[in-house]
């Protein structure tokens, strides 16, 4: 199946749902306003910027809901994404863009002006950017292509299981980043294993994202679009700031790496905190101290399980929940 009906599929089950909230719960959009927002995009993706089917389209840009709204797009018109870490520098994007041969790129307020001035030097034609960015001259602004193509849909593609979805590039061996294709069939099955043993989701449930949708998060998150759960969508992680989004939210599951878990367990917030609603703390990526665990359970409760995986996988190979 394409990647891209799992959202169309939860619009038309829970339309009035929130899909996802940001800016600190200060904004919000339901499952119907964020498959309207990618219909029009794969619109614009087609008729405007002119993707086809096999065509590569890398992103670059901090948390924000326009993540899923382009990954299913590109999805939806046969297209793979190729998300680059905001931190890359120029030349990391200069060698990922140009071994991919993205077409186009959409690039965050927050990354433009590392990005645009190097236009003249990869091989896109179309460049897109997202929220405001200071002097910009290159390419076309998010909002208005999907106000110019509003209510637009484009014919599905003959999507196989085999297609490339996500061009994930990864600095797991030695030498240069390599390119990891995960297709369609592959990126549904961590979909689905996903619910039936690490997070089982319900539509009620609200998920967190504190780590970067342009990587690992941005996979893990078709499980909750799958059951047509709620996102939470940090922009960047702050302690304080995920102990008060988990009790304003009621936040019942999330995916942080270790690092994350001894910031939380650093914060003085922590001992006033309402952590009741967590049901699932998936962590991995880095080695767990056990002290830190222990800690963490103690303080948090026993809600944590281990992911044991890689890039190629593509994020989930085994895992350790809790203790029989």
């Amino acid at each position: 199946m394409n990647l891209g009906e799992l959202l169309a599929a939860s619009a038309r089950q829970h339309p009035d749902r929130v899909a996802v909230v940001w800016d600190d719960g200060g904004r919000r959009r339901t499952y119907r306003e964020l498959n309207e927002r990618t219909d029009a995009l794969a619109a614009a993706l087609v008729d405007e910027l002119g993707v086809r089917p096999g065509d590569r389209v890398s992103v670059m840009m901090a948390n924000r809901p326009e993540v899923l709204e382009i990954q299913n797009a590109v999805w939806r018109v046969g297209a793979t994404i190729s998300p680059l870490n905001p931190r890359y520098t120029a030349e990391e994007i200069q060698f990922i863009v140009n071994d991919s041969g993205a077409e186009v790129f959409f690039a965050g307020a927050d990354v433009a002006n590392t990005v645009l001035p190097l236009a003249g030097q990869l091989p896109t034609k179309s460049w897109v950017v997202v929220g405001d960015a200071p002097d910009q001259t290159e390419g076309y602004t998010y909002e208005e292509l999907l106000t110019k193509h509003t209510g637009a849909q484009v014919p599905p593609p003959e999507t196989t299981d085999d297609d490339v979805a996500w061009l994930a590039y990864t600095s797991g061996t030695t030498g240069r980043p390599k390119g990891a294709m995960l297709t369609h069939g592959c990126l549904t099955f961590v979909g689905i294993s996903w619910l039936a043993d690490l997070q089982r989701l319900e539509p009620e449930d609200v998920g967190l994202v504190a780590a970067p949708l342009t990587h690992g998060a941005g996979i893990m998150s078709l499980a909750f679009v799958m059951k047509g759960s709620t996102q939470v969508i940090m922009a960047a992680f702050d302690a304080a700031s995920f102990l008060e989004q988990v009790a304003a939210e009621k936040v019942t599951h999330t995916w942080l790496v270790p690092t994350q878990i001894k910031m939380i367990l650093n914060s003085p917030k922590l001992d006033g905190a309402d952590t009741s609603t967590l049901k699932t703390i998936v962590y991995g990526a880095s080695p767990m101290y056990v002290e830190d665990l222990r800690e963490a359970m103690a303080r948090i409760g026993p809600v944590f399980v281990q992911l044991f995986a890689q890039t190629e996988s593509p994020m989930t190979g085994t895992y350790m929940g809790e203790a029989p």
